[in-house]
């Protein structure tokens, strides 16, 4: 999904002299990782339990 938004978008890394990659890169990946770690997170974890993680949530955002 992400990929398509970059694709759709043009939101990519161009390679230049100084990059590894030899073609155009999608640079939105953090933002998967960033819904994947929160979704996940809000279905594994219980707040009545942990009440310590409200204070990750708010750093996290």
């Amino acid at each position: 999904m992400i990929i398509l938004i970059a694709d759709k978008k043009k939101l990519y890394d161009i390679p230049d002299e100084r990059k590894l990659h030899k073609h155009t890169i999608a640079s939105l990946g953090g933002v998967g990782v960033f819904i994947a770690l929160t979704f996940s997170s809000l279905l594994g974890i219980s707040f009545a339990e942990n009440p310590e993680f409200q204070y990750f949530f708010a750093a996290l955002f």
